[in-house]
């Protein structure tokens, strides 16, 4: 009986805790560390916000179940948006907001399998392992689809791709990756990774020498 009461306890506050997360958000003109503040509350993240993190936020949010997971996804979308990110110091629900392109460059926990990648604007870095299709040639592919303060390298030795983007962008950049990774890929793109190759080491060990220019024939 004590088991069923504590269990039943438990519940109960799990659910006032819920019911205690606002159905609708309105701001207006709200300076962005106020606004992320407020939303980090609401997902129990501890955030420094420095006084350099400019802009203001407009924004009414409604939803009838709204839960923790969301307001974290609201909070990073809404950084985002503005060129920013939060950064974990280390310690368990505490933050910082950063910009986009400092983030990229930071001590970010690597993400070895694609299915761990929260599908939202959180700041990750991701390895994709092809079996088929040449890492460097992906890479090459993907840099086109890449947004802005974001990172995409090749690791040749074990044909893997290495992407530091949003989570959501990282989700889709490797469903394209898959499509470029079929059994019938593996032919061309290795002939030419290697032929690239070839030429490179050929015109390092024999530089050309430098063409002397041509002087123009006088008109007769």
């Amino acid at each position: 009986m004590k088991i069923i009461l504590t269990l039943a306890a438990i519940l109960a506050t799990t659910t006032a805790a819920q019911a205690a997360l606002p159905t609708s958000i309105v701001f207006k003109a709200e300076p962005l560390c106020a606004a992320a503040h407020k939303l980090a509350e609401l997902c129990e993240k501890q955030l420094y916000c420095p006084a350099d993190v400019k802009g203001t936020v407009e924004l009414t949010y409604n939803d009838a179940n709204p839960t923790k997971e969301k307001f974290d996804k609201l909070l990073k979308a809404l950084l985002a948006q503005e060129g920013y990110g939060i950064l974990g110091f280390g310690v368990d629900g505490l933050y910082t907001v950063q910009r986009q392109r400092d983030i990229k460059d930071a001590n970010i926990s690597i993400i070895t399998e694609i299915e761990n990648v929260p599908d939202d604007y959180g700041i990750y870095t991701a390895v994709i392992q092809l079996k088929h299709y040449n890492a460097e040639m992906a890479s090459r592919m993907l840099r086109n689809f890449m947004p802005p303060n974001t990172r995409v390298i090749s690791d040749d030795a074990g044909n893997k791709v290495i992407l530091t983007a949003y989570g959501a962008h990282i989700i889709k950049l490797y469903k394209l990756a898959m499509t470029l990774d079929t059994p019938g890929s593996a032919g061309p793109s290795k002939k030419l990774a290697l032929e690239l190759a070839k030429r490179r080491a050929l015109e390092a060990a024999h530089p050309q020498p430098p063409q002397a220019p041509q002087v123009p024939k006088p008109a007769k």
